[in-house]
């Protein structure tokens, strides 16, 4: 892989790990790439590859972390995994894409399961919030209340961002594969739904039983 070296701040914003739009021209230079790969073992088109979805996968996986050096761990093994299990790839199915950021949504996953959330710094993601404060969860989760608490009073914030995350992680995880591939990927319940294939009225009952339960049990936190 030729992005080893590149540096992640992790200071993303949800908004700039949107879901870019598949088009033909996407479709048909993957299907190019993934050929060569398949029938020709070539190193070249694996680079390609690479290179050409490194940047926003990190992205994704920085939005959903604290740790840079961590979220390159997790970048580089998804897309190792991706690269050993790419004949199984069903391009009928779903983009490559899409297939590559489900990858990495289950590293996320197995990594929170394993690794438990203890100390959020406020130099964290700046998705969660202007200096790492939780306003930007608020605002994404609809959590009026939280949106009040004071951004000088870092420890507050930590604990409850700290707790926030805690919940998040010990979900189920069809219920975080959907709620992180909507909320920081940027996919709608229709394309979850065809790439897990699961129906999309499972896909939603998911995301709003757990975006049902952290309003229940954060709306009402104060400073």
């Amino acid at each position: 892989m030729n992005k080893n070296n590149l540096d992640c701040s992790c200071n993303y914003l949800v908004g700039e790990c949107e879901y870019i739009p598949v088009t033909k021209t996407n479709e048909t230079r993957d299907a190019r790439w993934i050929r060569h790969i398949l029938l020709w073992h070539s190193d070249r088109a694996a680079d390609e590859l690479v290179s050409c979805y490194y940047d926003g996968l990190l992205a994704y996986i920085c939005s959903q972390m604290s740790d840079r050096e961590e979220a390159k761990n997790l970048a580089q093994e998804s897309f190792i995994a991706a690269l050993h299990s790419l004949a199984s790839y069903d391009p009928r199915k779903a983009a490559f894409r899409t297939w590559l950021y489900r990858i990495a949504t289950n590293k996320i996953i197995d990594y929170w399961r394993r690794t438990p959330v203890q100390a959020i710094s406020l130099d964290a993601p700046r998705h969660l919030g202007e200096s790492g404060d939780v306003q930007g969860w608020a605002d994404s989760l609809e959590l009026a209340d939280l949106r009040q608490v004071d951004i000088a009073q870092g420890e507050v914030e930590r604990d409850l961002l700290r707790r926030i995350l805690q919940q998040v992680a010990a979900a189920a995880p069809e219920a975080q594969e959907v709620f992180r591939l909507h909320l920081y990927g940027g996919y709608n319940f229709a394309q979850i739904s065809a790439m897990s294939g699961d129906s999309e009225s499972t896909v939603k009952a998911r995301y709003y039983r757990l975006l049902g339960q952290l309003r229940k049990d954060f709306s009402d936190e104060r400073a």
